[in-house]
């Protein structure tokens, strides 16, 4: 009746879109029903989780052409990606004290010309999320434009922009890229929150209203659109991540301790990324927890004894000597791999055995295959830090 009074008395057409979700089922697949006993209360949920938490979870399942799998699991995780903004929010506000007033898209686009290259980069990576929600939301791909922003905020924003923002911030005083570095953070989280804001309501308005903003509640702020992108920063910071992430690895595969400084090398047979890299070295050394960067260039020797990561156009080496005594790590791993083995052994007997496959429940088996699958993997890695150590020795 609505529908057809709404033509007849208003000469409207009250909605020209229907969008049908899908099906919530527990995380085994069956659907909820109350004589299961398998419903979910999302009031309780949204006590435990927060509420927040709990629309995001939703918005990130909802792909389209398929029921949705509603696990406690993966709510405790965007749970986790709450605290990550609320605390990355935090240390922006503690920092930028002194920046009263947003910086406006007019302002940024003006100076972005004579930013470092990591501010340079979250802004093209910003337009690109922007571009990405926008595109996902007027398709109904509520999960994409989730899953953009959750990467952007996480792994980008968190996980980068803001550690290489403490060199600045925590450097030298006087550095007169400082200010850049701040106006950025704020710029950047601000638009940030407005791009959150239809799936967690709550959080980014209590954040927004204690940073720099305009207008008077972040409900009714325009929705960010289309920003300018900037591609050649993506492509060199790219080099300075490769090379943080090559001695990152290395340090994590020989199980060197994060505060024990190390020194580095690095070769390319590239002289734009070579320079790069001798530009910023002092944010591969400081993200990396570097001693010393010895040499960077096509000439670069690896030394005898060292361990060398390879990726897209860099050698990393790291010289071992002192740092590693390579036969008590060699023995450690070997003691880990036989340990592996035999949890193989023990999960390949119980995979293979026709009784448990028919009557043990049926997320208890993916369980178990899953697990043996890690295990797998595992055991791949062991044995090829074993053989990378024995080359080195």
């Amino acid at each position: 009746w609505n529908y057809k009074g709404r033509l007849k008395f208003m000469n409207e057409v009250p909605f020209r879109d229907v969008y049908i979700h899908a099906i919530v089922r527990d995380e085994r697949g069956q659907k909820m029903s109350k004589s299961k006993g398998n419903v979910i209360d999302p009031l309780v949920m949204m006590e435990k989780y927060g509420t927040d938490a709990f629309r995001f979870t939703l918005a990130a399942f909802a792909a389209q052409g398929r029921d949705i799998r509603f696990s406690e699991e993966r709510l405790e995780g965007y749970r986790a990606f709450v605290n990550k903004l609320w605390n990355a929010s935090r240390f922006i506000v503690m920092n930028t004290e002194e920046i009263r007033e947003l910086p406006d898209d007019d302002y940024i686009k003006k100076i972005r010309n004579t930013m470092n290259l990591p501010s340079r980069w979250i802004l093209h990576r910003l337009a690109i999320t922007i571009k990405e929600v926008n595109s996902a939301l007027e398709q109904y791909r509520f999960n994409d434009s989730a899953s953009s922003i959750y990467q952007f905020i996480w792994h980008e924003f968190c996980d980068w922009y803001i550690e290489f923002s403490k060199i600045y911030l925590y450097g030298v005083s006087e550095n007169p890229e400082t200010k850049t570095v701040k106006e950025t953070l704020v710029y950047v989280l601000e638009k940030t929150l407005r791009l959150l804001h239809p799936f967690m309501p709550f959080v980014t308005e209590e954040i927004w209203q204690n940073i720099p903003h305009r207008g008077k509640s972040i409900m009714i702020a325009a929705y960010p659109e289309r920003l300018e992108e900037d591609e050649d920063s993506e492509r060199d910071i790219n080099y300075l991540i490769n090379a943080i992430m090559s001695i990152r690895t290395i340090r994590g595969e020989l199980n060197i301790q994060p505060s024990r400084e190390i020194d580095a090398l690095i070769k390319t047979d590239d002289d734009r990324i070579a320079a790069i890299l001798k530009e910023h070295s002092s944010h591969i050394k400081k993200l990396a927890r570097l001693k010393e960067i010895l040499d960077i260039g096509r000439e670069v020797k690896r030394p005898k004894g060292s361990a060398i990561a390879v990726r897209d156009g860099l050698e990393v080496y790291i010289p071992l000597e002192g740092v590693v005594d390579i036969a008590q790590e060699i023995k450690r791993l070997n003691k880990d791999l036989h340990n592996i083995i035999n949890e193989i052994e023990f999960l390949q007997k119980k995979l293979m055995n026709e009784d448990f496959l028919t009557k043990a429940p049926a997320h208890v088996v993916e369980k178990e295959k899953a697990e043996f699958k890690s295990l797998i993997l595992k055991r791949q890695k062991i044995t090829e830090s074993i053989e990378r150590l024995k080359e080195i020795q």
